[in-house]
């Protein structure tokens, strides 16, 4: 080796061209230099995994800045050399100790208070739905009180990985504390546990510097311009850095596509009562059931069994097959008799089975009467997915929106072992008023109803077959709930009507009674629905942001000019959707037609969602995200400083911003150079997240509302 530059590692001579590299990330530096087989032993004796050692190299001339003196190094291996007189020495910084520790911590995770809270509701009515309230488990906040903070988080994880290193954490890193954190469960190596705390402070990275301080910094404030400019003139042959000019890789602007999802209102309406304005939903459902035949003929094609027809299908299929001497079944017979022993009549005698196709048929009519409907073929042939729920009334804590109400006419029947209360019962009586608890909750505008206790729930998605069911009762005073409202309670003779015998279940009084549900019965709903139809991009909600607007939302960015070509963007719905609220109001229906393309051209690409503009609840929370990723991608793209640079030996050098690494090393000349080295593209991305308004980000986040 020249006498210009001398090297040891704690005093052991190191032979060839030893060189220092100084990383960013959690994954240690480490170098491997080649000493003499005898101070290979004395140094693995000594030192090996116990004592730190040091590495210098002194370079001397007039290019001399000064000695590079990186402490605290543990000898970790060897490894055989070129020669057989020495041995390889396998050294790294402290991050080497970093995997061997794993950490087991849980910050800021999310649980149910016990109390209910009620979400959001709008001008629909009755569409509130109470959810219970989520806060964070005491054990898993700081000190029991408080929520922990991202920088709180990373010392307290570098405590345990490192307990007798240092940590310094730039002023800059302090800015990500305003994120809340939430369910940050870390079951993990050291080294990876850091790592993931990280990636929650957007362009924040570390490396260890020469006197084993651990320091975290910022990727992206530029300082890597400073860094060159500090290394002093260049040497010769060892690069020259640029400042890059990305213009034609920067698009003019960044459209921005969200799935849109619309609620669209659909109704069933039964009986000549029940009028049709223009103030009722986008169309009308069918009332279905599933065929329980083998095979059947319904209007001239042939169904198998489990395919959905319209009830009034199946009476008409099934009349031919009327049992001999029974009465055809229809829709008013149903209703009339809505408590009839229809079983014993239609497939039954004497209590022996002697038709099981009436007996299954009867049951899945029972079942489905005003309970099940499809939506119309039209409109499945436009809808990607049904969802049985409101994308107006949000959840932010959860992520769950409310479930789809349900407008509807309906009784709630006490427990068979509570008598129906029945006016003015007497022996000369013929029809009785019913009591019992019966609402009248469809309407034309759903202020003016009220919705029913039902649960409602898609079961066939591709039909688009949806189905009620009764909530239940937590009194348990009420064990069923009918669909529609009973008119009278009538005293018949069921011979003189040809009609089935009537058992009194449910009306405690004497005789043969009918309960009859009202001819007239309306229900309506509010179900979301993700297009499907055109299958193009056109189904989309599209926002366009221009470079302008993004570089004013990262403050000191540039980047104008922006010459390139558009550049488009998804956005997945499990970040964000374009939902569109239902709103009782005239035109509503029309407007959800236009948006679904019922008017559109055959062939015709049509630019939708505009007709809905007004009904666009989250619109501006769509235009933030869209700002927010767009900002984060032209970010990646700003001209910047980039290339290696060499120069003389300078100790001061260390990472700075967007560097890759700084190299310091003896050449085989016996010269010392540090090098300097930038990607023409930053690597760490900034995370468009902490871009996001508070509240937007907490809504896509699920993060906790905390009561102050």
């Amino acid at each position: 080796m020249s006498d210009k530059t001398s090297s040891n590692l704690s005093g052991f001579t190191l032979l060839g061209n030893p060189q220092w590299t100084f990383s960013s990330g959690v994954t240690p530096s480490t170098a491997t230099f080649e000493v003499s087989n005898q101070d290979a032993v004395l140094i693995m004796n000594g030192f090996a995994g116990k004592i730190p050692v040091e590495l210098h190299i002194i370079p001397s001339g007039p290019s001399a800045i000064g000695e590079l003196k990186v402490s605290s190094l543990v000898v970790v291996d060897t490894v055989p050399t070129g020669t057989p007189l020495t041995t390889g020495v396998v050294v790294a910084d402290r991050r080497w100790f970093w995997p061997k520790r794993h950490v087991l911590r849980r910050y800021n995770v999310r649980r149910k208070t016990g109390n209910m809270r009620l979400l959001t509701e709008d001008a629909m009515g009755g569409v509130g739905a109470s959810v219970e309230d989520v806060g964070f488990a005491k054990w898993s906040l700081k000190n029991g009180t408080s929520e922990w903070k991202a920088s709180q988080i990373l010392v307290d994880v570098y405590k345990r990985i490192d307990p007798s290193g240092k940590l310094s954490v730039l002023a800059n890193a302090l800015a990500w504390d305003n994120i809340q954190i939430s369910d940050l469960e870390l079951d993990d190596a050291g080294d990876a546990a850091l790592a993931r705390v990280l990636g929650y402070m957007n362009g924040m990275d570390l490396f260890v510097d020469k006197d084993s301080v651990t320091r975290v910094y910022s990727k992206l404030d530029g300082s890597e311009s400073v860094l060159f400019k500090m290394t002093g003139p260049p040497s010769v042959g060892g690069g020259f850095p640029i400042n890059v000019d990305h213009r034609v890789q920067r698009p003019s602007k960044i459209v921005v596509y969200f799935n849109r999802e619309i609620e669209c209102r659909f109704d069933y309406l039964d009986g000549t009562g029940t009028t049709t304005t223009a103030n009722l939903g986008v169309d009308l459902l069918d009332n279905v059931l599933p065929s329980q035949d083998l095979s059947l003929d319904v209007g001239g094609r042939t169904v198998m069994m489990g395919t959905w027809i319209t009830i009034q299908e199946a009476l008409d299929a099934w009349a031919a097959t009327t049992p001999v001497g029974r009465e055809r079944l229809s829709v008013d017979v149903l209703r009339e008799n809505w408590y009839g022993d229809f079983m014993n009549y239609y497939a039954f005698d004497g209590g022996m089975i002697h038709n099981a196709v009436w007996a299954s048929r009867l049951a899945v009519l029972k079942q489905h009467f005003r309970r099940t409907y499809r939506i119309p073929r039209e409109w499945m042939d436009r809808i990607y997915q049904v969802k049985a729920r409101r994308v107006a009334v949000w959840d932010e804590e959860t992520g769950g929106m409310a479930p789809s109400p349900t407008w509807m006419d309906y009784t709630l029947i006490f427990d068979r072992g509570r008598p129906m209360m029945v006016s003015g019962v007497g022996a000369n009586l013929k029809s009785h008023t019913v009591y019992d608890l019966s609402v009248e909750g469809y309407a034309q505008r759903f202020t003016a109803g009220s919705s029913a206790p039902v649960v409602l729930s898609i079961v066939d998605p591709d039909e688009g077959v949806i189905s009620i069911s009764f909530r239940g009762d937590p009194g348990q005073v009420y064990v069923e709930l009918v669909p529609g409202v009973f008119s009278t309670v009538v005293f018949k003779d069921p011979t003189a009507f040809n009609l089935p015998r009537f058992r009194n279940e449910i009306v405690n009084v004497a005789g043969d009674v009918t309960a009859t549900l009202r001819e007239r019965f309306g229900m309506a709903t509010v179900v979301t629905v993700a297009l499907g139809a055109p299958n193009d991009e056109s189904q989309l909600q599209a926002i366009e942001i221009t470079a302008q607007q993004a570089e004013a939302k990262i403050r000191d960015s540039h980047f104008m000019p922006a010459l390139g070509p558009a550049q488009d963007l998804r956005i997945g719905p499990s970040i964000m959707t374009a939902r569109f609220a239902w709103q009782d109001s005239a035109g509503m229906a029309a407007k959800v037609r236009s948006a679904m393309g019922f008017n559109a051209t055959d062939g015709a690409t049509v630019a939708r969602g505009m007709e809905l503009v007004n009904q666009w609840i989250n619109k501006k929370d769509c235009e933030d995200v869209a700002l927010a990723f767009a900002a984060a991608y032209y970010a990646g793209l700003q001209d910047r400083i980039a290339g290696t640079k060499t120069t003389g030996l300078n100790p001061t050098l260390e990472p700075f911003g967007a560097s890759d690494a700084v190299v310091h090393r003896v050449n085989s000349d016996g010269s010392a150079t540090s090098v300097v080295s930038s990607s023409p593209y930053i690597s760490t991305r900034v995370d468009p997240f902490s871009l996001l308004p508070g509240s937007v980000r907490r809504t896509i986040r699920r993060e906790v509302f905390q009561n102050t």
